[in-house]
C-alpha cells in the first residue's frame, strides 16, 4: 500500500479576474509542479550559452550589431512568449530571450566605458547598475497593472521596440574599429566626441594613431616568449 504524496501538495485555486499565472493557465500544479523551475533554468542556462556567442558577435561584426541584434531577439521572443499555445513553446521562447540577454547587456555598458575617460568609469558602473535597480523596481508595479502574465510579457517586450530609433546615433566601438583598421570611421568618432566636449583634433590625429597602432602591432606580434629566450 502506498501514498501519493503529489495529492499533498495538490490545491484548488480559483481565478479572481485580476492575476493568471501561467502556471494556472497550463495546471503546473500537483504533480507537474516542477515543471515551472524548468523555465528559469533553461533561461539562466541559456545565458552562459548566449555569453559565448555574443563575445563571438562583438569581435567579429562590433558592438553595434550585437546590442541590436540581440535587442531584436529579446524583443521577439519576448512578444512571441506572450502567445506560447503550450508549455513547450513557452520554454523555447524563454530561452531565446535568455540568450539575448548577456549581448544587451555587456554592448552598452562596455561602450558607455569606452566613450568616456577613466575619471569617469565610477560614475558610468554607478548609473548601469541604478537603472538596472530601478528597472526592477518598477517591474513590481508593472505586474499590478497588467495583470495577466501575457500582458506582462507583451508590456516587458514592445517598448524594446522604440530603441531601434537609436540605431541612426548609436556609436560603434572606437576600439572595434581600430581594431579592424577602419581608420577613418574612428577618426570620424573621435572628432565628434572632441566637438561634444569642446575639444579640438589634429588633423593628422588619425594618422599617428594608426602609425602607434602599426608600433604595437609590430611588437606584439615579434616579442619573444619566456620560452624563445632560451
Amino acid at each position: 500500500m502506498g501514498y501519493n504524496l503529489s495529492a499533498l501538495f495538490a490545491v484548488l485555486f480559483a481565478y479572481n479576474g485580476i492575476f493568471q499565472m501561467k502556471w494556472m493557465y497550463w495546471d503546473l500544479v500537483c504533480s507537474k509542479r516542477w515543471l515551472p523551475v524548468i523555465v528559469l533554468t533553461a533561461f539562466n542556462a541559456s545565458g552562459l550559452f548566449g555569453q559565448c556567442a555574443c563575445l563571438f558577435i562583438a569581435k567579429k561584426f562590433g558592438k553595434r550589431v550585437l546590442f541590436f541584434s540581440t535587442l531584436l531577439m529579446q524583443s521577439a521572443s519576448g512578444v512571441a512568449t506572450a502567445f506560447s499555445p503550450n508549455f513547450i513553446c513557452f520554454v523555447v521562447f524563454r530561452c531565446l530571450a535568455g540568450l539575448a540577454v548577456p549581448g544587451i547587456l555587456i554592448a552598452p555598458s562596455t561602450l558607455a566605458y569606452e566613450l568616456n575617460g577613466w575619471k569617469m568609469h565610477a560614475k558610468v558602473s554607478l548609473l548601469c547598475s541604478a537603472a538596472r535597480s530601478i528597472g526592477m523596481a518598477l517591474l513590481a508595479g508593472i505586474i499590478l497593472f497588467v495583470g495577466e502574465w501575457s500582458n506582462l510579457a507583451l508590456a516587458s517586450s514592445v517598448p524594446f521596440f522604440a530603441f531601434f530609433l537609436y540605431s541612426w546615433v548609436f556609436p560603434e566601438s572606437p576600439k572595434w574599429l581600430l581594431a579592424t583598421g577602419r581608420y577613418e570611421e574612428t577618426g570620424r568618432l573621435l572628432r565628434n566626441i572632441a566637438t561634444t566636449n569642446g575639444r579640438g583634433l589634429s588633423p593628422d590625429y588619425v594618422v599617428s594613431l594608426k602609425g602607434l597602432l602599426s608600433v604595437a602591432t609590430f611588437k606584439q606580434n615579434n616579442a619573444q616568449t619566456p620560452v624563445e629566450n632560451f
